[in-house]
């Protein structure tokens, strides 16, 4: 048995929706029924200043838009180059200090069975670095 052949307007229609996805976003959240969609493409055609709406965006961006990501990344960027890694690198450090330091007082209030293992102290050196950072 052979498929029903669409009509030609139907398929015409088909490859419309194809390109103009916005309007089967409409269509799932029942704002609109194809056949609405349908009728309104069959009465104004396809150049129709109204589909505009309905196609999805482009890959280029309004002029506003692109001056916004612009000035957002400039933002972005001159605030990394004013990082200091020997701050961050010291940040962490003592962060990895308080962290040792929380879990020797949760050791301390746990059952020696379930214990997890944390950095221990060497008797003769400072604690090992459990994160791996190095102050140079």
């Amino acid at each position: 048995m052979g498929q029903k052949q669409l009509h030609p307007q139907v398929l015409k229609f088909k490859e419309f929706v194809k390109a103009h996805p916005k309007i089967i976003q409409e269509v799932n959240n029942k704002e609109k029924t194809l056949q609405e969609f349908f009728e309104e493409w069959y009465l104004l055609g396809e150049e129709d200043p109204h589909w505009d709406k309905y196609k999805e965006k482009t890959t280029q961006q309004s002029e506003s838009e692109k001056k916004k990501n612009s000035k957002w990344t400039e933002t972005i960027l001159e605030t990394v180059k004013k990082i200091d890694p020997n701050q961050v690198q010291e940040h962490l450090y003592h962060m990895n200090q308080a962290i040792g330091a929380l879990q020797g007082l949760l050791a301390q209030f746990q059952p020696h069975s379930s214990t997890i293992p944390y950095p221990k102290r060497s008797p003769d050196g400072p604690e090992q670095n459990f994160f791996g950072f190095r102050k140079d």
